[in-house]
């Protein structure tokens, strides 16, 4: 049956469409990112002969003029279709329940990774847990619906990736992600790095969602950040503006993403497609 999946999305009507604003990367601009990415990716193998074929390979699909070798999470313009669909669809859902969504994001313990370990992680797999731990948290019961998205960031100072999950939840399912915090990967931990303070591994937007569409495109990405967290000048916790991940490690998620289809990243949660829309089931 056609449209059961979320790379099946319509694409939302033309004044309610993301396109070219916030977080979504224009069109030009992304025509422009995938070369750029094929460009590194071959400067790389160059430097790294162990990764040389891998990323040859896909710097060739990156540059290439035909769309379906494009038709990879590695490639931004491929991305940029999809986020649109997909913000479009959490945008017609958010003005249509009157119990409003909320954004959230996830950061469960021990998901982090040196850039070689990146290979051996499977975000099914994560996915899965995820899913698991909401279930311990009365998912199954509960009303409502929730689209997560797998997402991560690069720290400059350890070199290590950090995987989260941004999402969108509505109903019950935000009492669900509160009781999260009673489960042991879900409770605050010391930050890293010296910083004070400790993580807030589950965080709830409580106000209505301004700026729209910015955090609902935000939820689904077409690039991974690197920041040098740390201390400030005042001994605080800061969060510098994201940077492009340093080399090879931008080539290495590159070639992990790159093995991945929308839906190993994506985890719906009493949603499901029909026709192009996402359903609340």
């Amino acid at each position: 049956m056609p449209g059961t999946g979320i790379k099946d999305l319509r694409r939302p009507k033309k004044c309610r469409s993301p396109v070219g604003m916030y977080e979504i990367e224009t069109k030009p601009r992304t025509k422009l990112d995938d070369p750029e990415r094929a460009q590194k990716l071959r400067k790389t193998a160059a430097e790294h002969p162990n990764l040389a074929p891998a990323l040859l390979e896909l710097a060739d699909r990156l540059g290439s003029k035909s769309i379906r070798r494009r038709q990879t999470l590695a490639s931004r313009q491929y991305m940029r279709k999809h986020r649109i669909r997909i913000g479009g669809e959490l945008w017609r859902l958010y003005d249509l329940f009157k119990q409003t969504p909320r954004t959230f994001t996830l950061m469960p313990a021990g998901l982090t990774f040196a850039p070689y370990q990146l290979a051996g992680v499977d975000p099914r797999r994560l996915n899965n847990q995820v899913r698991a731990d909401l279930n311990r948290a009365g998912a199954g019961s509960a009303d409502g619906w929730m689209l997560l998205c797998l997402d991560g960031e690069h720290d400059l100072r350890s070199g290590l990736f950090h995987i989260h999950f941004h999402g969108l939840a509505q109903g019950g399912m935000l009492e669900v992600l509160d009781r999260l915090r009673k489960q042991r990967r879900y409770k605050p931990q010391p930050v890293s790095l010296g910083a004070t303070g400790k993580t807030t591994p589950v965080y709830i937007c409580r106000k209505p969602l301004t700026d729209l569409p910015k955090p609902l495109t935000y939820i689904v990405k077409s690039y991974w950040p690197s920041r040098a967290r740390g201390l400030g000048d005042s001994g605080t916790r800061v969060k510098p503006r994201p940077q492009r991940i340093p080399e090879p490690a931008h080539s290495q998620w590159l070639l992990w993403i790159d093995q991945w289809r929308l839906k190993d990243i994506i985890l719906l949660v009493k949603l499901r497609v029909v026709n192009g829309r996402l359903v609340p089931r």
